[in-house]
């Protein structure tokens, strides 16, 4: 499933209709509607406000407070609570927002608590929240000035809670049961009993309530209990659940489960103890790799197989075909008309695209077959099998590839390919660089080149330097993008660095300029006109989208992302204006266009000079801050 967005009109809740889609990056979402405001809480983002009237409308995002980490809400009236954790305690706890205008929260108080905060349910006065080991009661009747009154521990992972009468049940992931706790007085809540929930691998997660039952989701399953004696919960069925995200949402007697891979369930729960599937609404894959064929670009979408998209407009990008794979596409490479494309269940596919609007499979070969990252060069395809190796196939004929031999070592995750040489990076952190001008037989050039620290490398070369991407494996901090001169491959010497880049998933090189799609960053932008003096010349924020690859022709750069493809300007063109330096007409042109009808810059993305992904008059502010302030300087891709 793609990570955004779907509003689906669920009148007949046997027949789901999907209205809107709305891109964005959903991981570990939840969500909340008021009204026509729709709240939704990312696990690294935020709270994301959508005006819902129509179609999806982004209004804000807040708060964005840097190393935070977002996970559970709840409404009550015209106030919402939002949990956050920080490895910074001072940021660690309750936010309280008042929504009485739904479009517009304010922040009205907030309150630390002793841990990590996970979820949050709110009755009355007082809201309970969990946290990495104990379950929390937090004074509210003072909006502005809430309160930490007490904790008990739960000795280990307290995750969802769910308050019923005077007792509250806690989810503890850490010993997969649901443990019960008596908050008759706030001051000295106590723990009354721990209900073992699975012996097995179960992860409990989110909790629901439906008349005396609660529905305690895991991993793989449902676990259905009774509370008619509230002190005394009773396990009385179980409903398989395998491939559902951890959220579980109940509406009278309908259950909805949205599915990693899978889409939308929909459960009908007239019998609480028989849950029964009734429908699935199918939502497309999200983009892996991506791979350029004249006007056209080819996107690996996940589960949603191949996507063709016409790129002759770059302003208004079409999908004018797509092709649905029996598993999951990972990776796709472009040699003549055809597309060769990696599957995580049948290997490799060949499309014939010589009319790119109906791709036709042309060809496959079954071996191997857990494979992601491909590269293509000359009548070879080079393959990351990730239990085995490099796997080199024959496509001089490519409706009829044939598997040739397996090389290096298992766990590979980045291939790149550049005149006879192929670059490998692995999970042990290391990069090693092959002599394949005989295919049949590749040599090894050198092997583990290990950067001064990092993981999940990226890589590109060019000439006789080398760039490769790392993440640093404390999760802490930034990693680094190191570039090593290779005029002697069998000695690599680290000569340049640049710091603060983090986990990239692809990168490509234009002229004198390296892009990196960094999955937390969002487009980097690196000069490398002297490659031991690399620098930052520029970025884009692809908030609230993760980019996962991209390619560049000409001015254009082409990236997929979980979130939706985008096309991106690279040229220096002078302005919103197009007529030379940024100066105050530059402004001038932006506040014709916003506010008066005037001209829009051209393209128009010249003119998001704060790369927030919109145009309108805090770009304005924004050049006037730097043509007359000392700001900084555009951001843009045109500086």
């Amino acid at each position: 499933m793609a990570y955004g967005l779907e509003v689906v009109d669920i009148t007949n809740p046997a027949a789901p209709v999907i209205l809107y889609r709305y891109p964005y990056p959903a991981f570990n979402a939840e969500l909340a509607i008021v009204g026509n405001a729709l709240y939704v809480v990312i696990l690294d983002k935020g709270l994301l406000v959508f005006d819902v009237t129509a179609s999806p409308t982004l209004l804000n995002v807040f708060p964005t407070v840097s190393g935070c980490y977002f996970y559970g809400f709840d409404i009550v009236g015209d106030y919402f609570y939002l949990t956050h954790a920080s490895v910074m305690n001072s940021l660690s706890g309750l936010e309280v927002f008042d929504i009485s205008n739904p479009m517009s929260p304010v922040s009205l108080g907030f309150v630390n608590v002793p841990m990590l905060p996970n979820n949050v349910d709110v009755q009355g006065d007082y809201a309970y929240v969990t946290d990495e080991w104990n379950l929390n009661i937090v004074s509210i009747a003072n909006k502005t000035s809430p309160q930490w009154l007490s904790s008990v521990s739960c000795n280990g992972d307290a995750w969802d809670v769910e308050v019923s009468g005077s007792y509250a049940y806690v989810s503890n992931r850490a010993d997969t049961s649901l443990i019960v706790v008596n908050v008759t007085n706030p001051l000295a809540p106590s723990l009354m009993s721990r209900l073992k929930l699975d012996p097995g691998d179960f992860w409990p997660t989110r909790i629901e309530r439906l008349d005396h039952y609660l529905y305690v989701k895991g991993n793989t399953n449902c676990k259905i209990v009774d509370i008619t004696v509230e002190s005394a919960p009773e396990i009385v069925g179980s409903w398989s659940i395998s491939g559902m995200t951890q959220n579980l949402h109940l509406s009278s007697s309908i259950a909805y489960g949205p599915h990693w891979y899978e889409g939308l369930a929909v459960y009908d729960l007239a019998d609480p103890l028989l849950p029964v599937e009734t429908w699935r609404l199918e939502t497309p894959g999200m983009g892996y790799d991506l791979a350029m064929i004249g006007n056209y670009a080819v996107e690996a979408n996940g589960v949603a197989g191949i996507q063709v998209i016409d790129v002759s407009n770059p302003e208004e990008p079409q999908v004018v075909a797509s092709y649905d794979t029996p598993g999951n596409a990972q990776g796709v490479a472009i040699r003549d008309n055809y597309a060769f494309v990696t599957d995580s269940s049948c290997g490799l596919l060949v499309f014939d695209l010589t009319i790119p609007t109906a791709p036709v499979l042309a060809g496959s070969c079954t071996e191997p077959r857990k494979i992601g990252r491909i590269v293509v060069q000359g009548d070879y395809a080079y393959v990351a099998d990730y239990d085995a190796g490099v796997a080199v196939i024959d496509i001089s004929n490519p409706t009829l590839p044939t598997w040739i031999t397996t090389f290096d070592s298992p766990g590979i995750i980045y291939l790149y390919s550049d005149a006879g040489r192929l670059f490998v990076s692995n999970w042990a952190h290391a990069v090693s660089i092959y002599d394949i001008t005989t295919p049949q037989s590749p040599t090894l050039i050198v092997s583990q080149v290990t950067p001064p620290y990092g993981w999940n490398a990226a890589i590109a070369a060019r000439g006789d330097y080398m760039f490769v991407a790392m993440e640093n494996p404390t999760g802490f901090q930034y990693g680094s993008l190191f570039v090593f001169d290779i005029s002697d491959p069998q000695i690599p010497i680290q000569v340049g660095e640049v710091t603060e880049v983090d986990f990239t998933r692809s990168m490509a090189i234009n002229g004198d300029y390296l892009y990196l799609a960094d999955y937390t960053l969002g487009i980097q932008v690196i000069n490398i006109a002297n490659p031991e003096a690399p620098f930052r010349a520029g970025a884009y924020d692809t908030n609230p989208g993760w980019p996962w690859a991209l390619e560049v022709q000409g001015d254009v750069l082409y990236v997929a992302a979980d979130n939706g493809f985008l096309t991106l300007y690279t040229g220096n063109c002078a302005g919103p204006d197009g007529l030379g330096a940024y100066n105050v007409s530059d402004a001038v042109f932006l506040i014709s266009y916003i506010f008066g009808g005037g001209t829009a810059p051209s393209p128009l993305w010249v003119g998001d000079s704060d790369c927030d992904g919109g145009v309108d008059v805090s770009d304005a502010v924004y050049l006037i801050s730097f043509i007359f302030g000392g700001g900084a300087a555009p951001c843009g891709g045109c500086n």
